[in-house]
């Protein structure tokens, strides 16, 4: 069961999103390959504070982050390796 506010994981990934947007990829011209419809249902869960990009993400990303205790930062690292395939469902107690 989960103990992160699903807000909190939304605020970071919406941020991250943000972040990876503004870095080169290389041979990659897109950027994030979430549909348009992810992004914004993502967004809904962000304050309009939080929407606006400045030079400044890297380090609100990382105050977000920062700002989870120990255990919702293992969650979030968990959340992360399920969502990019490195674990399944049946395997969230070994992430």
């Amino acid at each position: 069961m989960l103990t992160i506010d699903p807000d909190k994981v939304c605020a970071i990934i919406v941020k991250a999103r943000v972040f990876d947007a503004d870095l080169p990829h290389e041979g990659d011209d897109h950027g994030s390959d979430l549909a348009h419809g992810e992004v914004d249902e993502l967004e809904e869960h962000v304050e309009p504070e939080d929407e606006a990009h400045d030079d400044n993400t890297e380090d609100e990303l990382r105050s977000l982050i920062d700002d989870l205790n120990d255990d919702e930062q293992v969650e979030l690292v968990a959340l992360a390796w399920l969502g990019r395939g490195s674990y399944g469902i049946e395997e969230w107690a070994e992430a």
